[in-house]
């Protein structure tokens, strides 16, 4: 009688063992479709990043001609401080600016809002 239990105890690991390899050759497949996946997904986002590139390209250099065709000029800036781009379109012939986004006004209003949010958030701490 042991010898029948010790040999159905010893098919219980084989089967174990066999459930496990399949447990893994899935597991193997599955983190490989993944990675394929990320890879793919990579690859197309990379795609859609030179395509957006040259469409923005594309539109600037028609806005800039346009603009010339009218004696304007853009220009562009970055404000350091709130990491913004700040256009401001000017005459040629006088170089005054005409029109400036956002306006002067309007960054010194969210640059007051931005010390005033700190201060509250300072006293509250």
């Amino acid at each position: 009688m042991d010898l029948g239990i010790q040999g159905r105890m010893n098919q219980l690991p084989v089967q174990n063992k066999n459930q496990q390899n399949a447990v893994q050759l899935i597991q193997q497949g599955h983190n490989e479709a993944i990675k394929e996946a990320v890879s793919k997904a990579e690859e197309m986002q990379r795609q859609k990043s030179a395509i957006l590139k040259e469409q923005i390209d594309r539109y600037i250099h028609r806005v800039l001609n346009d603009a010339s065709l009218l004696n304007r000029d853009l220009r562009y800036s970055i404000n350091r401080e709130t990491n913004e781009v700040i256009i401001k379109v000017v005459d040629k012939s006088t170089d005054k600016v005409i029109k400036e986004i956002p306006p002067e006004s309007l960054r010194r209003l969210q640059a007051r809002l931005k010390e005033q949010l700190g201060l509250l958030i300072d006293k509250n701490i």
